[in-house]
């Protein structure tokens, strides 16, 4: 065998000649480097057992440390017979051994090249010295015995590591007095990066840095050592390197054309404070409120952002001098120019040119490269109370650089990007402002015009300025700009102002020339950011007729798939174009959604729209249609048929969510419906419309249903669908019987029944009966009521329809009631229930208990009625019937009246006045006459 070299100041190796060893597992690698380390020296077995498994010790340790010195015996030397003697390893007693020749390890190369050279250096041989220091720190390839695991080290191996550090300050120091920094430094270097801790290293290495001309260098990584210390132990740096510092910033000898000495600046940077600032007063407490956490939390760094124009750099210019006097040191402003049209941002390295420029550095002191110049920046501002405020930041990246170390500084960004990256990495505290409210937008918009035009009486003007402020969205670049434009004329009439900016609708051009080409041009810098995919859905955003838009009716609008158009919203959210409004909704402001449209014919044109328009009715008339079923399972609806491609149908899971869908799209449904000339549609709008009719019905919502059958019926109407009039008619009947207009509920059902006649269409027909018999029997024509519910009964059950039949059992039952005929009427209801619940039809398990309820409310039995209405109410109630619940406890309240005039009567009407009273339906005059008698 060859001689046998090993390493142990890094991984542990093993080379036979020019073969390296396979040591085998990390922790036969540990015990071999333990053994060389100590080599020639008993090693006692508790050690190793203390190095590999600490106080976790399993009881099997001893075995397994057996089987490890076992292994390496045959490593080192594949023929030993077993039980013999080795030359390398040896046992005694409870203790292992290695022995291994002088210079066969490169720690014994290491200690004997570190003697050689403090010996060269007492002698003063200068080159001998550094050529020995050179030769024994390159011995190391990393920390001692390092397994790459990253976890505690065995106390045996970090004493080489601190005596490689020791070696590794020596040799700097002696670097430094024989004036030959070039050799060492790279291997000084190299040491300080593997005991970043070492406060003495790390000092001699800033002192060999800054004695090379290296300043910038040395600051960068005192900062870093600092920065080290606080995070890992929570200290600050102690005397020697304190004192390597203040040695590097001792101002150097003046030489004929050197560099001149930086001069110490209080700055004070910061723009002026608009002297109109008005408002903002929460957001202001919310900021300050920032800066009492108390010492031990230090000065945070704050970054504000909100859509463009929304006054982000007003509001931050003017916080920083409010608490300006809490910052002695001054104040650094820069604009990092994130919406330069022509230049783009500033970059970091510029930025920290200018700002080491304001604390007085002079340009010839100040270092390359952005690190160094970032570690000088900080060195700095090192101690100092000063306020930094970087306006305009395009993202994390531009910004990071530019932070200061220091815990006392204030730092407030501005940005049009939400800067979370920086709260998970710096703990910034980030403050998104929105348009001002009503009252603040006012009040900004009376001051902006006062400094223009003279005093104006706010009283007398309130209306106008509201009118105006709303045309504006309340954006604050908005009201500054029209208050400008009013200066143009001659005698500025708000009044007049504000009735030609309604006139002209929510369009950018209502603000005036001027004014709208700068709000394009504000709007425009954020709109130049976004990838196609978000600028295309933020100009097709614009056909969507609803104050907000869910991802489904987005993707529609794209015809992309959901998942791509939720990462162009979340685009669009970031760059502040687009609001979230609740979950999976999302709302551009009034006067982004008019720039848009104006993008979109512009880039778009009708082109693109037409399709856009299409696929987005078509996701309303689908998600519609799903709805409208899971709300009316058993009546036939008009088939939606299947979803074109490019149409995203939302999955509705039951009854209440489709509630839920249709309350939150109300807007937009009824928008689509009253403009249904735009759309040139054919049939499907006025489908969609009668979608509506379940969920108007259950939330009681009678004028919106009344509006929106008659829009659609206006478009059938001229369009020649007959079908959509006999449909529509029997809608609007439905309305006008809700609100108590029993007379033009009965007219519009005889046309929708002749309609559906001349049609043959026999299931409309019976169930138009049916609502006859409704309407008769709520005026009263009780004959003619059961004659309609007869006939209806007979067509359902000519086509099969038990929905139907149990619908005019229960009409022929109420009949039964409404004459004193209450065994026969309890019959009838009785079947009907029996019917709903063979369907699992709980809404009309519901309006026969209702019915019951009214029934033994009239025969007297107060005990069994309210049995009944509580039920029914509570089934209302879990349904989300809202109007239908108003009935039931109405009743209730009757039935509760008649037997004892107390609270529990008033505490059913108070409820259903509630009710009533949201829904703005005729009977809480009832209600509350009812409540005002007793």
């Amino acid at each position: 065998m060859n001689q046998l070299r090993f390493d142990v100041l890094g991984p542990v190796r093993a080379w036979d000649g020019d073969r390296e060893l396979n040591l085998g597992p990390r922790q036969q690698r540990q015990v071999l480097g333990l053994l060389l380390i100590r080599a020639g020296r008993d090693v006692p077995v508790p050690q190793f057992v203390e190095m590999l498994w600490g106080h976790s010790a399993p009881a099997s340790a001893v075995n397994s440390l057996h089987r490890f010195i076992g292994s390496l015996r045959r490593i080192l030397e594949p023929g030993l017979a077993a039980r013999e003697e080795g030359r390398w390893l040896r046992r005694r007693d409870a203790a292992y051994r290695i022995v291994v020749p002088e210079g066969s390890t490169d720690l014994m190369v290491f200690r004997r090249l570190a003697d050689e050279a403090r010996e060269a250096e007492g002698l003063g041989f200068r080159d001998v010295a550094i050529a020995r220091y050179v030769e024994a720190l390159r011995q190391s390839r990393g920390r001692c015995v390092d397994d790459g695991s990253g976890g505690p080290r065995f106390t045996a191996f970090r004493s080489i590591d601190t005596e490689y550090a020791t070696v590794a300050r020596d040799a700097a120091r002696a670097a430094v007095a024989f004036d030959r920094l070039d050799p060492l430094l790279p291997a000084v270097r190299r040491a300080a990066e593997s005991n970043p801790l070492d406060e003495a290293l790390q000092a001699r290495l800033m002192l060999m840095l800054a004695a090379g001309g290296r300043q910038a260098d040395a600051f960068s990584l005192f900062q870093t050592v600092r920065d080290a210390l606080a995070r890992e132990l929570g200290v600050d740096p102690g005397p020697e390197l304190r004192a390597a510092y203040d040695e590097v910033l001792q101002p150097r000898q003046m030489v004929v054309d050197g560099p001149a000495p930086s001069v110490r600046v209080n700055p004070a940077q910061l723009p002026r404070d608009l002297p109109l600032f008005t408002g903002r007063r929460s957001d202001l407490e919310r900021a300050g409120r920032l800066l009492d956490r108390g010492e031990d939390a230090g000065m945070p760094i704050v970054a504000i952002d909100g859509m463009p124009g929304v006054g982000k750099s007003t509001f931050a210019v003017h916080w920083a001098y409010d608490v300006a006097g809490r910052f002695p040191d001054g104040q650094i402003y820069f604009d990092l120019r994130c919406d330069d049209p022509d230049d783009g941002p500033i970059s970091p390295d510029e930025a920290l040119r200018s700002m080491l420029s304001g604390l007085g550095v002079p340009n010839e002191a100040v270092p390359s490269g952005v690190s160094a110049k970032a570690a000088l920046y900080r060195s700095h501002v090192a101690g100092r109370r000063l306020i930094v405020l970087l306006d305009n930041a395009h993202g994390v990246d531009q910004v990071r650089p530019l932070l200061p170390g220091s815990a006392d500084c204030l730092v407030v960004i501005t940005s049009r990007s939400r800067l979370t990256a920086l709260t998970a990495s710096h703990g910034a505290d980030l403050i998104t402002l929105e348009p001002p409210g009503p009252d603040e937008a006012r009040a900004l918009l009376s001051r902006r015009l006062e400094a223009i035009i003279g005093e104006q009486n706010p009283v007398t003007l309130r209306d106008a300025l509201d009118s105006i402020a709303a045309s504006c969205g309340r954006l604050p670049a908005a009201l500054t700009v029209v208050a400008t434009e009013a200066a143009n004329y001659p005698a500025p009439n708000l009044h007049e102002i504000a009735s030609a900016m309604r006139r002209a609708g929510p369009t950018l051009d209502a603000l005036g020339p001027e004014s709208a080409d700068q709000i394009r041009t504000l709007f425009g810098r954020s709109y130049r950011t976004l990838s196609p995919a978000a600028a295309r859905l933020f100009r097709l955003l614009s056909l969507h007729p609803g104050p907000d838009l869910a991802t489904a009716a987005a993707a529609s609008l794209t015809g992309a798939a959901p998942a791509a158009t939720r990462a162009a919203f979340l685009e669009l959210v970031r760059a502040h174009l687009l609001t979230p409004s609740g979950p999976d909704r999302f709302a551009p402001h009034v006067l982004l959604r008019a720039y848009a449209q104006e993008l979109c014919d512009e880039i778009d044109g009708p082109a693109e729209q037409r399709p856009a328009r299409a696929r987005l009715l078509g996701y309303y008339r689908h998600t519609a249609d799903a709805a409208h079923r899971l709300l009316h399972p058993h009546l036939t609806a008009v088939s939606a048929g299947e979803a074109p491609e490019g149409i995203t149908v939302e999955v509705l899971a039951d009854g209440r969510a489709a509630l839920a869908w249709f309350r939150a799209e109300l807007a937009a449904l009824r928008a689509l419906i009253e403009h249904d000339v735009e759309f040139d549609s054919g049939p499907v709008m006025w489908q969609l419309a009668t979608t509506l009719v379940p969920f108007f019905q259950r939330c009681g919502l009678a004028h919106e249903w009344l509006s929106t059958m008659r829009s659609a019926l206006a478009s059938a109407e001229r369009t020649g669908d007959v079908d959509g009039q006999a449909h529509l008619r029997r809608g609007l009947a439905g309305a006008h019987y809700f609100l108590g207009d029993n007379g033009h509920a009965r007219d519009q059902l005889r046309m929708a029944l002749k309609l559906f006649a001349g049609q043959g269409r026999t299931a409309e027909q019976a169930y138009v009966h049916n609502n006859l018999g409704l309407v008769l029997a709520a005026g009263g024509s009780t004959a003619d009521a059961e004659r309609e519910f007869t006939t209806a009964e007979e067509l359902f059950r000519e086509i099969g329809q038990p929905k139907g039949i149990a619908s005019a059992v229960q009409g022929l039952a109420s009949c039964r009631a409404a004459t004193g005929r209450y065994e026969a009427a309890c019959h009838l209801f009785e079947r009907a229930i029996a019917m709903y619940l063979s369907i699992e039809d709980t809404d009309g398990v519901s309006g026969c208990l209702l019915d019951l309820g009214r029934l033994w409310h009239e025969a007297g039995d107060s005990e069994l009625a309210a049995e009944y209405l509580c039920r029914a109410a509570q089934l209302y109630r879990e349904d989300g019937n809202r109007a239908d619940e108003a009935t039931a406890l109405l009743v209730l309240g009757d039935t509760l009246a008649a037997k004892d005039p107390g609270e529990g009567a008033y505490a059913a009407w108070r409820a259903a006045l509630d009710i009533l009273e949201s829904l703005r339906l005729p009977a809480a005059r009832t209600v509350r006459d009812r409540l005002h008698a007793g």
